[in-house]
């Protein structure tokens, strides 16, 4: 816009000038001019009002005259015209100038925009092809690292399982050893760091039979109150805690080692129905609670509740409840602690004891058949 108003306002300065020059005198008017004097000059000779010049010289000073006078008109005239035809080059040659830079401008604008893009383009394309062989490479960095992982994994799995199996006949040797007892709960603190879920309530099953015969009744406890929440412990686990209440209760007399004791024996008949070595247990604890009734009440109570029991195991629909019962309680008879209540419970329920003697009989048998079988 400003370069219009320049071009505009110039043009507007050459017409003004060429206008002028139309004013003035044209170059016929001045030769007019001069041969007017010349005739004046004349009549002044003519009339004698002149000092007398030769001829010669005469002629020369008005030539002389004349051709300065010209060179003046002819100097003015040509400076102007060259003035003139400056101007307009000088604004063609800026206007032309002025109209080559944009054109240059705007076609480098449109190539640096054009190599711009390419250049991004390129760049984009550049980072997708790292990140695509990037991605390749971290998934195979990450498939190579899983199947460690997974072999590590299961080789400590194999080496868990081969140091129970160890333990486990040292338990049998030695149940109460101090350094067997460390050894399962350090194999346990291992197993929780991979999370291997199938061995873990094998190793709290050998630690219970530890604990038990160290009468570490307390870490039983607590032991079996921890995994509880978070593992299927087995019947046997839940069946040896049961043992060291029920050992507390009759002892002690603590009743609530009573309601601990039949709680993990609801538990492990949940996980095995009519497991007869918890059913053995709940009987005897019947039995304690009669032969320390003070009140009829009270007997009443726990005559109902072996009754329970009894029906339960006499009236199953399998002999294994039966013959499970009757294992534990003939162990049990050898306990002197626990001897008078296995006796209570035949003088009180003579019948039902004969009927789960022969159910546990014919489950005997089957056992033996099934040995002489294989």
């Amino acid at each position: 816009m400003k370069f219009l108003f320049l071009y505009c306002s110039l043009l507007f300065v050459c017409f003004r000038y060429t206008a002028n020059a139309q004013q003035t005198p044209s170059l016929q008017y001045q030769l007019d001019s001069v041969n007017e004097q010349v005739r004046q000059l004349q009549k002044q000779l003519a009339e004698e009002h002149y000092t007398r010049i030769p001829n010669n010289d005469f002629d020369e000073r008005l030539e002389y005259k004349i051709s300065n006078q010209m060179q003046s008109e002819f100097l003015f005239w040509g400076t102007g015209m060259i003035a003139f035809f400056g101007l307009i080059g000088g604004i063609l040659a800026f206007a032309g100038d002025k109209l080559m830079n944009d054109r240059v401008e705007k076609v480098v604008r449109k190539e640096l925009s054009h190599l711009k893009d390419q250049l991004v383009s390129d760049i984009h394309q550049k980072i997708k092809d790292v990140e695509g062989s990037l991605e390749k490479e971290l998934s195979h960095v990450e498939a190579s690292l899983t199947e460690v992982m997974n072999f590590t994994l299961e080789s400590k799995k194999f080496i868990y399982q081969q140091e129970l199996e160890k333990l486990r006949n040292e338990v049998n040797k030695a149940p109460n050893s101090t350094d067997v007892m460390h050894r399962l709960q350090e194999l346990l603190r291992k197993a929780e760091e991979i999370r291997y879920e199938t061995l873990i309530p094998l190793i709290v099953e050998e630690l219970t039979y530890v604990y038990y015969a160290s009468r570490k009744y307390k870490d039983l406890e607590k032991l079996i109150s921890t995994y509880a929440k978070d593992y299927r412990l087995k019947e046997t686990t839940l069946v040896n805690a049961a043992l060291s209440c029920i050992n507390d209760y009759e002892s002690y007399g603590s009743k609530s080692k009573r309601e601990k004791g039949l709680e993990y024996l609801e538990l492990a008949l949940d996980q095995v129905s009519g497991y007869g070595e918890a059913q053995g247990l709940k009987l005897q604890v019947y039995m304690i609670d009669y032969s320390r009734a003070k009140v009829e009440q009270e007997k009443n109570m726990a005559l109902k509740g072996a009754q329970g029991v009894l029906d339960e195991i006499v009236f199953a629909y399998s002999d294994v409840s039966a013959g499970e019962t009757l294992r534990r309680l003939s162990r049990d008879h050898k306990n002197k602690a626990f001897a008078k209540y296995v006796d209570l419970l035949h003088n009180l329920f003579p019948e039902e004891m004969k009927k789960m003697e022969e159910r546990a009989t014919n489950y005997n048998h089957l056992l033996q058949e099934a040995k002489s079988g294989n």
